[in-house]
């Protein structure tokens, strides 16, 4: 066969698996609606059952956007009573908005509390968005390949372009993070993520200074938006500033010039991106300076990382060599550091959440290690996470990094995407939740290994090439099986159990007395509902009513967030009492499921070690809860099979106004025999708390 039908064949296999790769990635997202899907919609004609906790909370944003006419950055739904500053900046939730506004039919008459829009059909519309995000950041991920690649002779790279598309869209968490329902900001993290690296890319391979410019601008747009749907970004944004810098202090001449204002370009257009929408943060106001939380500092240090490429110009004005001119700009940058305001302290903050210092993170499932979980030994752990390819990434990156080192090759592009691999790896052992972005520099370094394979002018470099991409794309099938080979019957539990959830909480929209209006997120609001903070946004969106603890837990009030926990692990009628009052906690929801976390929120009321360890008792059957634990709020209120109307036992200031028929054990899974276990969904009353609607107050919140 002649080297041009080998050509043609290698394009053709290319162009096939490209397809390929998208249909999956396509069809391994949708796989898990039928799992959310009514056959007979919910009296308010819901159908597709949003159980996501941060996807609920984005539809509430969006709700109120349409209602109000701009997303909200103050809401009263969290932090009862006080209310918090929304930790999340709203671009997000504005795009989502846009695109309900430009795919919906408006009926002003039907849904006036929210301008026009029925909230099923926005549930549907937005629950069937994430898949097709996430076949866009498979296509990106393709994309990334070939900006990451040079043209070189014989070397072909659109087979190992898809081969990276195809990895992408089989990585478990990536897939998880993308599935339908799942409206959340992290698939569209995945997108930007490999756009980014697609840019940047060719922005510092290209020889020539307008495509270096032109691009570096592009990525910079990319990089500020990358800022507005994730503040952890900030770590890609500061990886691709250190390999401009590099480039442009290793390059001289015209093609150094270029380099230069490239950079200068790229941190220019992030901090113009990210400019407006931080001037209107209230965050300005509680947290000056932060990298966390989206403020004024932010665009501040993007404005510092232009002034180490502006020394570098300076001195190759002033004609100095690239020694004197560097050691200048790493001064400058160090200045900048030193002396922007809150900089320092927003770092150390930053590290702090990376590192789980703060006591709410160590308490989120999907801010735990990678490794090291309780249920599942660490290999079961990481390929349920990253899938076969989680386990060759650390062969493939060193392989990769021993090469470049080899060949003794310093192409910026390469080492950006190698630092990049390795960063998110080490972020992704100490918190599973970066596991999504790790998935787009994790399937380029397994494709860009195949390029350099089918590359290599030897023919075994080829069959080696051919093999690893046949191993990679074998090596997504069990993960594509478990997504795809989920029984009917394990579909149709989950929809009963979401049914009868979501159920119970919309039933407190017309079965308890309004606090206030729920699309008027500066309004007071005359109760708040107590539960686990893991149901607070199910509480705020389904429910509409203002949650004390919620998902965003300490981040938006360390008073209701820990107290609701101290409420919950209350074993006295008195103490409970007190405590609801404090709280201003007219109900109380909870679930036979969250007595498992029990021992968390005894950590978070204050319990030290040896009060925490007396919630437990071992026997020849194991570990059980103590006499102890069955005392607290907690486990009263959710293990029982009592009717409605019926007093808590311990507590008779709280009666049963709603529960669910279904049962469950405490960890949710089907009880056996012998196994304490309670209602799905338990809804109390606080017996001394007003029967009559009650007015709210109107009043914008305090500044």
């Amino acid at each position: 066969m002649t080297d041009a039908a080998k050509k043609r064949w290698m394009a053709v296999l290319g162009w096939a698996l490209l397809a390929a790769s998208l249909a999956v990635a396509l069809a391994a997202r949708r796989a898990t609606a039928p799992g959310h899907l009514l056959d007979a919609p919910l009296a308010d004609g819901t159908t597709f059952l949003v159980d996501d906790p941060d996807g609920a909370y984005h539809l509430r944003r969006v709700q109120l956007a349409l209602a109000n006419g701009e997303v909200p950055l103050f809401d009263r739904f969290l932090n009862h009573p006080e209310g918090s500053a929304v930790p999340w900046p709203s671009l997000f939730a504005g795009a989502l908005t846009v695109a309900v506004q430009a795919a919906l039919p408006k009926d002003p008459a039907a849904h006036r509390s929210t301008s026009g829009y029925s909230e099923a059909d926005i549930e549907r519309f937005l629950a069937g968005l994430p898949p097709w995000i996430g076949v866009g950041a498979a296509a990106a991920v393709a994309l990334a390949l070939l900006g990451l690649t040079r043209r070189t002779r014989g070397a072909p790279r659109l087979l190992p372009a898809a081969v990276s598309a195809w990895c992408f869209a089989a990585v478990p968490i990536a897939v998880w993070y993308g599935s339908a329902g799942r409206i959340d900001h992290h698939v569209a993290v995945q997108l930007c993520f490999a756009v980014e690296l697609a840019l940047v890319g060719v922005c510092l391979r290209t020889d020539e200074s307008l495509d270096a410019l032109a691009f570096a601008l592009l990525g910079g747009v990319v990089a500020g938006v990358l800022l507005l749907l994730w503040l952890a970004s900030a770590l890609v944004v500061g990886l691709v500033g250190v390999a401009l810098f590099a480039a442009a202090a290793a390059a001289s001449g015209e093609l150094g010039a270029a380099r230069r204002r490239a950079g200068l370009l790229f941190f220019a257009a992030a901090a113009a991106v990210v400019l407006v929408p931080a001037e209107a943060s209230p965050w300005n106001e509680v947290q000056p300076g932060s990298l966390v939380n989206l403020s004024l500092g932010v665009p501040r240090a993007l404005v510092g990382a232009c002034l180490p490429f502006v020394a570098l110009e300076v001195a190759a004005r002033l004609g100095w060599r690239r020694a004197p001119g560097t050691l200048l700009a790493l001064v400058v940058a160090a200045g900048a550091v030193v002396l922007l305001p809150g900089f320092l302290g927003g770092v150390r903050e930053g590290l702090a959440w990376v590192a789980r210092e703060n006591e709410f993170m160590d308490v989120v499932a999907e801010s735990r290690p990678l490794l090291g979980r309780a249920a599942a030994p660490n290999f079961a752990a990481a390929v349920s996470d990253l899938g076969l390819l989680g386990l060759a990434f650390p062969l493939l990156w060193l392989g990769l990094a021993a090469s470049e080192l080899w060949r003794r090759r310093w192409w910026p592009e390469r080492w950006l995407l190698l630092a990049t691999a390795a960063l998110w790896f080490v972020q992704t052992l100490g918190q599973r939740r970066f596991g999504d972005a790790l998935a787009v520099p994790m399937c380029l370094v397994a494709a860009l290994a195949v390029h350099d394979l089918v590359s290599a002018r030897m023919r075994w470099g080829r069959w080696l090439g051919a093999a690893l991409a046949a191993l990679l794309v074998l090596a997504s099938l069990p993960s594509l099986r478990a997504v795809w080979t989920v029984p009917e019957a394990e579909q149709q539990a989950l929809v009963r159990w979401r049914a009868e959830l979501i159920e119970g909480l919309r039933w407190m929209r017309t079965g308890t007395p309004s606090p206030g209006p729920w699309n008027a997120p500066s309004a007071r609001q005359d109760y708040g509902v107590l539960a686990p903070w893991g149901l607070g946004h199910w509480i705020e969106y389904h429910a509409r009513r203002p949650s004390i603890a919620t998902n965003f837990g300490s981040f938006v009030g360390e008073r209701g967030f820990r107290g609701a926990a101290a409420a919950l692990v209350a074993d006295d009628a008195a103490d409970l009492e007190r405590r609801l009052v404090e709280l201003d906690a007219d109900y109380v929801v909870v679930r036979a499921r969250d007595v498992s976390d029990l021992a968390s929120h005894a950590r978070l009321a204050g319990w030290d070690g040896a009060a925490r360890a007396e919630l437990f008792e071992h026997s020849q059957r194991g570990k059980a809860f103590s006499a102890r634990a069955q005392a607290t709020a907690l486990w009263r209120l959710g293990v029982h099979d009592l009717p409605v109307g019926s007093r808590a036992p311990g507590f008779p200031g709280l009666e049963l106004v709603h529960r669910s028929d279904g049962i469950e054990g405490l960890g949710g899974a089907p009880p056996g025999p012998g196994v304490p276990r309670g209602p799905r969904l338990s809804i109390w009353r606080r017996s001394s708390s007003g029967e009559t609607e009650r007015v709210p107050s109107l009043a914008p919140p305090p500044r």
